[in-house]
Order: C-alpha cells, then sequence, then structure tokens
C-alpha cells in the first residue's frame, strides 16, 4: 500500500491526494511569503471523498503528517 499524505486543519484530517511532503511544503511557504490567504485543495471523508478547500493564511495552525504505513 501506498503512503498518505494528511494535512491537519481546525482539528479535522483531510488527505492531499498525489502530493509529496517537499512539493506541498514549498507550495505552502510559497503561500505564505506572498502574505495573501491562498486556498488549499483536499479531500475530506473515507469511501467518497468530498473535495475541500482549506483557508491557508499566517496565523492559521495546521500540520502536515506522511503516513508511510497506513492500516489496511
Amino acid at each position: 500500500m501506498s503512503a498518505q499524505l494528511y494535512i491537519h486543519y481546525g482539528g479535522i484530517a483531510y488527505m492531499l491526494v498525489g502530493r509529496e511532503p517537499d512539493e506541498v511544503r514549498q507550495e505552502l511557504d510559497d503561500a505564505l511569503r506572498r502574505g495573501e490567504p491562498y486556498w488549499l485543495e483536499a479531500n475530506y471523508g473515507e469511501g467518497r471523498p468530498s473535495q475541500t478547500h482549506l483557508l491557508v493564511m499566517p496565523g492559521v495552525p495546521l500540520a502536515l503528517r506522511y503516513d508511510t504505513d497506513p492500516a489496511p
């Protein structure tokens, strides 16, 4: 099974499909450096996830988690 990348935002874990951790970190760094609000696309839910957009801007806490051994 392949690794999964998640972003924890507002106490909820969202999945970032087809993304690499370094790529997402750079994207977020660039957005924060510009100092403008930025919408990051993610998926929410299991089975048939819903497309979600998360507002990223200074002062909004978030964390990236790269799960290299996801549960079956």
